[in-house]
């Protein structure tokens, strides 16, 4: 049997940004990883070390001035926007601080993607957005304002939003940043919650250590209802370090603890 190929892949990705003269202009520099089917992996690194750019780059957002991207296994380099646009509806993109459309309602920025894609009844379509926000534990809420919502309420519509098409593969940037500790952990639980019972893959930036400790110490009991912690790592939980556009580390949580270079070490103590 063939190998799956990997749903997103760099190979030797160069990104280059006019920043000035005294700064570099490698916002990526050679970046190279995969991201296996069913695997979840971290990225963390400093403010301005490339992890907002990579994430928009593997969705073609951003074209590489060198090196390879392929998503689902298909090479991003001189496609048009018309076919882009069938591999991205299959990904689903929390951008940072929710970027909700505040001139529409939870449910029509729930429903926006249904706006592009009219393959579906608007029955189904009203459907859909309906089990998205029960997901997310906003029922009854299709007719408010993101105005009458708190940071934690936004941040779980735009969750809703990214994966009510169903997509395989869900990229989280920073989705908890700013917010406070108790509603971090339950957007992550959110997060463990998709990923366990949709079988979505998962690329996630965040600085936050306790946000990677979740991810990989928790389950989602489908008979319960509830995320569970577990004492023991997920094997499918792997982590990337980025610093100036580099990677400097990649590879599971065992190797990330046991890692001695400082600039890693700052992500884990």
């Amino acid at each position: 049997m063939a190998a799956t190929a990997p749903v997103v892949e760099f190979e030797n990705v160069t990104v280059r940004f006019d920043r000035g003269a005294h700064f570099p202009s490698e916002v990526l520099d050679q970046v190279s990883f995969r991201l296996s089917e069913g695997e979840t992996k971290v990225l963390f690194g400093a403010a301005g070390s490339g992890k907002s750019v990579l994430m928009k780059t593997a969705l073609g957002l951003v074209t590489p001035d060198a090196g390879v991207v392929r998503l689902f296994g298909r090479d991003l380099a001189g496609l048009s926007e018309d076919q882009m646009f069938p591999l991205r509806l299959r990904a689903g993109m929390v951008f940072q601080e929710g970027a909700l459309f505040d001139s529409l309602t939870v449910g029509e920025n729930v429903a926006y993607i249904f706006q592009e894609d009219r393959a579906l009844p608007e029955d189904e379509e009203r459907r859909r957005v309906e089990e998205a926000l029960s997901f997310v534990e906003l029922d009854g809420r299709a007719g408010d304002m993101p105005s009458e919502l708190s940071g934690g309420m936004r941040r779980r519509v735009a969750i809703a939003r990214a994966f009510v098409g169903g997509p395989p593969l869900m990229l989280y940037d920073s989705p908890t940043a700013g917010l406070d500790p108790v509603t971090a952990h339950h957007i992550m639980q959110l997060v463990v919650k998709l990923r366990d019972s949709q079988r979505v893959t998962a690329l996630l930036v965040t600085h936050r250590l306790q946000d990677a400790h979740v991810l990989a110490h928790s389950r989602f009991d489908a008979a319960t209802g509830r995320v569970e912690s577990s004492e023991h790592s997920d094997a499918a939980t792997n982590f990337l370090v980025l610093r100036e556009g580099s990677v400097v580390f990649e590879g599971g949580e065992r190797e990330l603890f046991a890692a001695r270079d400082s600039y890693v070490r700052k992500f884990i103590e």
